[in-house]
């Protein structure tokens, strides 16, 4: 009886550096494979072998690290030219645009390259790992595993979110003092943002908690839909922060100092309210700024992961 033979044959081989440049002296290719580093299709006639991809959302240099154009889902913190977070170890991004979810706490857990209109979704840490879990069992897509984050989610922050936010901090009264507002969840499970008012705010202070007590009493301390608070870093006048810099500069949540007047820690911006670990949000023309309080807020804070650009909604 006759025996077919099969032969494999081994056309690609390639060693990258951490941002997909191909190591010299470490590439073979036989077969005119078009395809290199991230999955993404070579072009090799701009800066020679392997030295730089296309794809749906950008040109990219792998020896920079670097994308020719602005990033369509930029991440305020972090240059619009960059990729990966800086980070191609970490991250993926077939596509060029990137997408974000938080816990409810306020915790960047997770970013998913898909082809979705943007939201940001905050989940609960067990939710979020059965659904992540589940993703890389299941080998679902990347649209697929967004879709059932989205669709698991206990609440989102939307275009309409920003907008009510960008109202507040663009108030005729807010624009050199703090304002303050209060998040709570709709009926659509997104998040709303409801103006707080106080006497006892400042160009670097607004009183909280006096605000939540004049809005309504103690209502938000037993209200479930209460999910957190935020205010507004109005720009400062005469402002000698570099440009490049300003961006860091109102989006980044003060830090707490310690007081030899009270003998303890004043939190600022990482202040909790209610007494418990709650979500907050800072607004500013640069973008808005998602972050956990207290001292863990503190310690996980990274600008690139936790503020969100103004534009990121229009993609």
């Amino acid at each position: 009886m006759p025996r077919a033979y099969y032969h494999s044959g081994f056309y690609l081989n390639n060693h990258f550096n951490p941002f997909g440049m191909v190591m010299p002296g470490r590439s073979f290719n036989a077969g005119n494979y078009r395809f290199g580093f991230n999955g993404q299709e070579k072009v090799d006639e701009i800066s020679g072998n392997g030295n730089h991809n296309t794809a749906l959302f950008w040109e990219y240099d792998t020896r920079l690290g670097r994308r020719w154009n602005l990033d369509p889902k930029p991440n305020s913190g972090i240059s619009s030219y960059s990729c990966f977070n800086n980070n191609s170890n970490l991250y993926t991004d077939y596509l060029g645009d990137t997408t974000k979810i938080f816990s409810k706490a306020g915790d960047f857990l997770d970013q998913i390259d898909d082809k979705l209109k943007n939201r940001v979704d905050f989940i609960s840490i067990d939710k979020f790992n059965k659904i992540r879990d589940n993703a890389q069992k299941e080998k679902l897509s990347r649209n697929k595993y967004a879709r059932e984050i989205r669709g698991n989610s206990d609440y989102f922050m939307g275009k309409s979110t920003l907008n009510k936010i960008n109202a507040i901090r663009k108030g005729e009264n807010n624009q050199n003092a703090e304002a303050g507002f209060v998040l709570t969840i709709s009926e659509s499970r997104e998040l709303i943002a409801t103006e707080l008012f106080t006497n006892d705010r400042s160009m670097h202070h607004f009183n909280m908690e006096d605000g939540l007590t004049k809005r309504s009493g103690n209502y938000f301390s037993y209200n479930s839909n209460f999910v957190g608070v935020g205010h507004n870093h109005p720009l400062q006048p005469f402002d000698a922060t570099p440009m490049s810099d300003r961006l860091n500069f109102y989006g980044t949540p003060s830090k707490p100092e310690y007081s030899t007047l009270t003998h303890g820690w004043q939190m600022s911006d990482y202040s909790p309210m209610l007494n418990k670990s709650d979500m907050h949000m800072i607004s500013s023309p640069y973008g808005i700024t998602i972050h956990r309080s207290g001292f863990e807020g503190l310690k996980r804070f990274k600008a690139n992961e936790n503020i969100i650009s103004q534009n990121y909604f229009s993609h």
